[in-house]
């Protein structure tokens, strides 16, 4: 009994990940021929954003994507899809630090991801002062910050 309960809890995961391994081949398929057919990069992708954002720090950001350029082809596509510069002006301008606070929390984390470690220490000290409740350094950078993500994202933007 005991190794027909193995048996069948070997069979049923194995097709848990065989579905799995293939949703995510054909995420990536379907991903790279979307990107590819609005003129996407997948090749020298990593060439092409240092041109573009010499601000990125492209040994970080291959680290982050295991040096593959498909996989840092969806962080930068997720990065610009997840256009942070709305709320966080919103949460500035309503004095909503602990939203803020979630807000730059992202950008500090998602920049980091893709190589952007100067944007993402400014945002951590964004960050931090949200949480020792530190209005004066938040409005003081709140700005210069925005100004260089929006920057930063525009150029990526233009790369896909």
């Amino acid at each position: 009994n005991r190794e027909k309960y193995k048996s069948f809890s070997k069979h049923y995961l194995d097709n848990i990940l065989r579905k799995e391994n293939e949703l995510l081949e054909s995420f990536s398929t379907r991903f790279l021929r979307e990107h590819q057919n609005k003129g996407g990069i997948t090749m020298g992708l990593a060439e092409k954003l240092q041109g573009l954002v010499p601000e990125m720090d492209m040994n970080t950001a291959k680290n982050y994507c295991g040096n593959d350029d498909m996989i840092l082809q969806i962080a930068v596509s997720s990065y610009c899809e997840q256009d942070f510069t709305g709320d966080l002006q919103k949460y500035f301008d309503a004095k909503d630090v602990p939203n803020y606070q979630i807000i730059i929390h992202g950008i500090k984390s998602t920049s980091l991801t893709i190589g952007l470690t100067d944007l993402s220490e400014k945002a951590k000290a964004l960050e931090m002062a949200c949480k020792e409740n530190n209005v004066a350094y938040i409005e003081e950078n709140h700005a210069p910050v925005l100004a260089l993500y929006t920057d930063i994202l525009g150029r990526l933007k233009s790369a896909l």
